[in-house]
């Protein structure tokens, strides 16, 4: 029963993690569909772009912090971070939030790919 509420506790935290990762890359399509606009670009290639730099920064600064331990040290609001992350550290969370993104840049990618190929 144990490893069964352990279990139900990552797979809650991962969802979270994913949730918050859609939420990202919604203000980021807000904002980069404002600016394809301004500037008259395509929308979904600067879409897709915008997902796959930000997702990789993230990626980039989980890295970081797995190989600094001292950055997975205690946060000094550990109870609020209890609060919403039981089992997952920060880097950790960056990391599922950084693949979320990467993830949408790879499906916007596909259909950016398919749209502009001749039937």
């Amino acid at each position: 029963m144990k490893l069964i509420n352990l279990i139900k506790a990552y797979i809650k935290d991962v969802a979270r993690c994913i949730y918050i990762g859609i939420l990202i890359a919604a203000g980021i399509g807000v904002v980069m569909v404002i600016a394809a606009l301004v500037f008259r670009g395509d929308i979904l290639d600067i879409l897709y772009r915008a997902y796959i730099y930000i997702g990789c920064l993230a990626i980039s600064v989980a890295g970081i912090s797995f190989l600094m331990p001292k950055t997975l040290r205690p946060l000094d609001y550990n109870e609020d971070w209890e609060r919403y992350f039981s089992k997952l550290n920060i880097g950790y969370v960056i990391l599922l939030i950084g693949l979320t993104l990467l993830a949408a840049g790879v499906v916007l990618s596909i259909i950016v790919f398919y749209q502009s190929t001749p039937s």
